[in-house]
């Protein structure tokens, strides 16, 4: 058997990691090797062993800059439409991708000594797009490189988290994960299914809008149809139209824009909901982004985070790291498992992976032991 050279256990223990998730998780990674559908739910178990609080994104993707493009292989925390967004707009063209292409394979690059994260807030893609949740840092490794396209894992967040533990783990997996895309050699072929089209937008954790040239909705999902009863939009005629004045001027604006770019805004419906909106104006998408010749993407309430003190006290309490704390929380406050990882793009199966390391440490046995001893908790 290959010596894994695992660290020893009490350095891990210093930042909440066990040597029994480490060992579980470098095993998760050689299966991608076999089965490229996998990294998903390997993705999401990294975050769940080694990211600080709010950092919950990462994305295994391949881009090029000459000509700028991409192409996710993988991704958590990052629904359908806002893939595609990242894809027409900023893949290959933004400041974290011009620095990140340059650098040599295998190296864990932190984004924020290259492009510190005061002058990345000045940039149009976080005051455009990554403003939306307040990202403005990220730890990137470059895996494999072909022809021009290099395949990079991006682990984004928020500046000022203490990311030591997880720069240490992606140094722990970053050969791993190296050798597992080497393996599988044709791993670069290996696309979201279908991740514009109308089925998967229907299973987004935000409301998703396609629109015409012309305003007209093509497609709206479930969770968009909900808030357009809500008030917060009007598409009687066909044509979208916001209640809130600023988002229609947002809107209009984004008409007007040269080539493909995007506008992060805020917008009200009739009964006073504020949600945060992001819309990218694509072009014609018929070239392989499924959105059924789409010329723009809406993305509604784009969704919440746990409070970060009540994160603290469990791992105070029971040692949950931050993933571990956010699903205990949604399941004592009444939300389904299913709708919880339907809410964070991870599949049913990365969700039970994670609960099952909670039932161990908070020393219960089922889901309902669970939120009944969380909801005993002064919190």
């Amino acid at each position: 058997m290959a010596n894994l050279n695992l660290p020893q256990v009490s350095n891990w223990e210093a930042f909440g990691v066990e040597w029994e998730a480490v060992s579980e998780l470098i095993g998760r990674i050689y299966e991608c090797s076999l089965d490229p559908t996998l990294w998903d739910d390997t993705l999401a178990s990294i975050i769940a062993t080694f990211s600080p609080k709010l950092w919950d994104v990462a994305m295994l993707i391949w881009e090029s800059a000459s000509p700028p493009g991409g192409r996710f292989v993988a991704a958590v925390g990052v629904n359908p439409a806002i893939r595609d967004i990242y894809l027409a707009v900023y893949a290959g063209r933004n400041p974290w991708s011009d620095v990140v292409l340059r650098q040599r394979m295998g190296r864990v690059i932190d984004v924020a000594e290259l492009v510190p994260p005061e002058q990345f807030r000045q940039t149009s893609i976080y005051q455009q797009f990554f403003h939306t949740w307040e990202i403005d840092r990220a730890l990137a490794i470059v895996l494999d490189r072909r022809g021009n396209e290099k395949l990079g894992l991006f682990m984004p967040g928020i500046a000022g988290d203490p990311v030591d533990g997880l720069k240490r783990g992606l140094r722990l997996l970053a050969p791993h994960i190296q050798r597992a895309v080497r393996i599988r050699d044709h791993l670069g072929a290996a696309n979201l299914r279908a991740a514009a089209a109308e089925a998967a937008l229907d299973k987004a954790s935000s409301a998703v809008l396609t629109l015409d040239g012309d305003f007209n909705i093509i497609h709206a999902n479930t969770l968009a149809k909900a808030l357009e009863s809500r008030g917060l939009f009007q598409a009687g005629s066909g044509r979208i139209q916001f209640h809130d004045r600023a988002a229609r001027v947002a809107l209009e604006g984004l008409r007007s824009a040269a080539g493909s770019s995007s506008v992060a805004f805020t917008a009200e419906g009739h009964d006073g909901l504020r949600i945060n909106a992001l819309a990218a104006k694509v072009g014609k998408a018929g070239g392989g982004h499924g959105l059924n010749d789409a010329a723009f993407i809406v993305c509604l309430d784009l969704g919440d985070r746990a409070p970060l003190i009540e994160i603290d006290a469990l791992r105070a309490w029971f040692g949950f790291t931050p993933a571990e704390g956010r699903l205990a929380l949604a399941l004592a406050g009444g939300v389904a498992l299913q709708d919880y990882t339907r809410r964070r793009n991870v599949s049913v199966a990365a969700g039970r992976y994670l609960l099952k390391s909670i039932f161990r440490k908070a020393e219960v046995s089922s889901q309902a032991q669970l939120v009944a001893r969380l909801r005993s908790l002064p919190m």
